[in-house]
């Protein structure tokens, strides 16, 4: 995965949003997924991610959102998308923010290496 792919759009995102306890602070997992074949451990943490500061993806837009993108797209079957999309209402099944500029933001993208241990690279 590149940052371009970031941009694209997926045929899902799971989002794993952490509150402080006091609900004043928020974080956010992504994992974008592609159909394929079933992810039998959706929320397995990868090797690599990227890290930024954004928003929330939905009104009211909520600024100073750390976002931690699993680096790995996954797959998963046209039957868990059908399951995920399930409860939904029509008008909520295809509800993707359209893309947003980076605005200054810093993507970070943290792996890990056998050989070479931990690290980080930013973007400029």
């Amino acid at each position: 995965m590149n940052l371009l792919s970031i941009q694209c759009l997926h045929e899902a995102e799971l989002h794993l949003v952490h509150l402080t306890e006091d609900n004043s602070n928020i974080a956010v997992i992504a994992a974008l997924y592609n159909l394929g074949d079933p992810d039998p451990i959706i929320s397995k943490i990868e090797d690599k991610y990227y890290r930024y500061v954004g928003s929330l993806t939905t009104p009211p837009c909520t600024e100073g959102v750390i976002w931690n993108i699993i680096g790995k797209v996954r797959t998963l079957s046209k039957e868990q998308l059908k399951l995920l999309k399930a409860p939904l209402g029509v008008e909520f099944q295809h509800n993707a923010r359209p893309l947003q500029q980076l605005n200054g933001r810093k993507i970070e993208m943290y792996y890990s290496h056998p050989t070479r241990g931990r690290g980080v690279i930013k973007t400029p």
